[in-house]
């Protein structure tokens, strides 16, 4: 859930690109092939590395993905660096998608399998709202406090991701 939350910033990453630097519309299209291109890249690396790993590696780059996003949002001195935000992005697009499923599916039996993702599904629906907030911290109190948030949810994700979860592959299932 605190990785979910830490997505919150996605939305207002282009608009606050395109106000802090006073760029033309034309940078959107290079937003979106930086994060398509990193998505790709990071999604088979993530794959690979799921297949020789496990999934919660593959998370990990997902969330680092977006840590990195949201704190180089806030560093990025140009519009030219700001690309790097998307490039952060794509990696956390492109493993995330894939890995959060599959290690979903790992923790139980495979006739339940179903019953995981659509228990898993069902409980992080309300966090996705998230996003709604972050309308309204960016509203109070500007976009760089939207990104840091973006960063402490980040932080505590990816603590809770690594010290917490336990990989399901090395559990002894019954």
């Amino acid at each position: 859930m605190m990785l979910i939350v830490a997505n919150m910033p996605v939305g207002f990453f282009t608009v606050y690109a395109l106000k802090r630097f006073d760029a033309g519309e034309s940078v959107v299209g290079q937003f979106t092939m930086a994060m398509m291109l990193a998505q790709v890249v990071s999604a088979i690396g993530a794959g690979i590395m799921a297949d020789r790993y496990g999934n919660k590696p593959s998370l990990i780059v997902a969330a680092t993905g977006m840590l990195f996003a949201s704190l180089w949002a806030i560093l990025a001195p140009t519009i030219g660096w700001f690309l790097l935000v998307f490039v952060f992005l794509g990696f956390n697009v492109g493993p995330e998608i894939m890995a959060r499923y599959n290690i979903s599916i790992e923790y139980g039996p495979v006739e339940q399998r179903s019953r995981y993702v659509a228990l898993m599904n069902t409980m992080l629906a309300p966090i996705y709202l998230s996003g709604l907030l972050g309308g309204w911290i960016s509203d109070l109190f500007g976009y760089p406090v939207l990104f840091g948030v973006g960063v402490f949810f980040s932080l505590v994700g990816l603590a809770m991701l690594i010290f917490r979860v336990r990989d399901p592959r090395h559990l002894n299932h019954l």
